[in-house]
């Protein structure tokens, strides 16, 4: 019911019941999801409207943010290019920040200006440490590469796309 039976440390012999704790166990699970395809030709990260928002129950939570969706691109001109996706978090009425760093937590490179798509996952365990609202979003950008003016970064293309949040207890 809840308890476990614990030897004390310099206890000879004796045994206490203890009450479980709850670390490790999932406390709460929250989706998110898109079904349209959304595209962006910026180099700098740019918002891919696919976001969930978690209000974690306590401050040394971590929060398994799980995203799984079509990633791809399209280099224009004949080149080659990379696109980059990333999830960023905002807590309460904070601006968003990246899980991932500068290039985020995932790639797909494209050649002679060909469509490159493919169905993938973004993961990350985030620490917020609060109690506050967390908002997690998709993010991405397009680096172009030799004789490229730009890629058109494409993400959810062809289907459905979430994002998932689950909360874990210390």
């Amino acid at each position: 019911n809840g308890y476990f039976l614990a030897a004390q440390s310099g206890n000879t012999g004796g045994l206490t019941w203890q009450e479980a704790g709850g670390g490790g166990k999932i406390l709460q699970v929250v989706e998110g999801t898109d079904t349209s395809a959304r595209t962006t030709t910026a180099s700098s990260y740019s918002d891919l409207t696919l976001n969930v928002s978690i209000t974690p129950s306590a401050s040394n939570s971590r929060i398994f943010v799980l995203v799984t969706a079509t990633f791809g691109g399209q280099p224009s001109g004949g080149g080659s290019g990379e696109a980059f996706f990333d999830i960023q978090r905002k807590i309460g009425s904070g601006n968003y920040t990246s899980l991932g760093g500068g290039d985020g937590l995932g790639s797909v490179f494209m050649h002679n200006s060909e469509v490159h798509r493919e169905a993938n996952a973004l993961s990350k365990v985030d620490s917020p440490n609060t109690t506050s609202a967390v908002n997690y979003k998709v993010f991405g950008k397009g680096i172009p590469g030799g004789g490229v003016s730009n890629v058109n970064v494409m993400f959810g293309r062809g289907g459905y796309s979430v994002i998932t949040a689950i909360e874990i207890g210390a």
